[in-house]
């Protein structure tokens, strides 16, 4: 992080600069002035910087040089300085010293990898440092510099050091243009069993993306949401056999009585003619043909 600072310090002063002639004047205790030489006598050197007209001590100059920095101001030694201002604000936001956050940024880079074992035992290793140091508040300010395509390990980390401060990332991450977070995002919501995400559920099974669709089914069934039947009766007849397998499941869950045993129909028919004997008995149930997906069909997350 370190390194990144200094180089976004040495960014700005780059870009602070325009394409015209001027002047840079190098002092001896390390200032520098960017601007235009206007004139030098009495032992003075006299600067326009920006809207301010400097006099600078010819004896205090180390060197000068003509450019195109037209007005700036910038002290080299100041970097230091402000990065220790910078340390100690992400010290008090994050809860964690420079070399905790280290740590946290060592597994980051692992979820940014497609190396699945590499992801777990990064996981693993933030869960073990949550007893002493949760990393939660310093994986929040690191979130938002993560693209789309490599959040989704993230997000699931994220949420089992703060279930319910995540509800509502998740909830907005449920829109995303990339459909391994929409997933992420259903499985985690699935897990609170709170029904105001019921609505995410039913528009997550209206989804083409099967991981979306199972997600979005595993939630209807941790929510006890019979009204979903009509849609997992179409998501019986899906290509992809784990969409199926998952719809079973949840029909099975959510129809069978406690102490009896669980109900299982072999055919789809069979299932289809229980729910013609059930529907009366259940509000608002799901209309597959009325239900918006979460985004747009065709939607890709593209970097610009």
């Amino acid at each position: 992080m370190k390194l990144h600072f200094r180089l976004a310090m040495a960014l700005v002063a780059v870009l602070s600069a325009r394409e015209t002639v001027a002047d840079t004047v190098l002092m001896k205790n390390q200032v520098s002035y960017d601007g235009q030489v206007i004139g030098r006598n009495d032992g003075l050197i006299r600067m326009r910087v920006g809207d301010r007209e400097l006099a600078l001590p010819a004896a205090d100059v180390a060197a000068m040089e003509s450019n195109n920095n037209p007005g700036q101001v910038f002290n080299y030694n100041d970097i230091g300085r402000l990065e220790t201002e910078h340390d100690r604000n992400l010290t008090e936001k994050s809860g964690l010293e420079a070399r905790q956050r280290a740590v946290v940024d060592e597994q980051l880079q692992a979820f940014f990898s497609e190396d699945e074992r590499a992801i777990k035992n990064a996981r693993q290793e933030l869960l073990r440092m949550a007893r002493s140091n949760n990393p939660y508040h310093y994986l929040e300010m690191r979130r938002r510099e993560v693209i789309p395509t490599k959040l989704p390990p993230l997000l699931e980390v994220m949420f089992e050091l703060n279930p319910e401060g995540m509800r509502e990332t998740l909830e907005q991450a449920a829109f995303s243009p990339d459909e391994k977070v929409r997933a992420a995002s259903l499985r985690c919501l699935g897990k609170l069993r709170d029904r105001t995400s019921l609505e995410l559920m039913k528009r997550g099974m209206a989804e083409d993306a099967s991981e979306i669709r199972i997600a979005a089914i595993h939630g209807a069934e941790a929510f006890g949401a019979r009204e979903a039947t009509p849609m997992l009766l179409q998501a019986l007849m899906a290509g992809d056999p784990r969409v199926q397998n998952a719809a079973r499941s949840a029909l099975s869950t959510l129809w069978s009585q406690p102490g009896q045993p669980p109900l299982v129909f072999p055919q789809q028919s069979a299932w289809r003619e229980w729910w013609n004997s059930k529907a009366q008995s259940v509000a608002g149930a799901w209309d597959p043909g009325a239900v918006e997906p979460l985004v747009a069909p065709g939607t890709v997350f593209q970097i610009d």
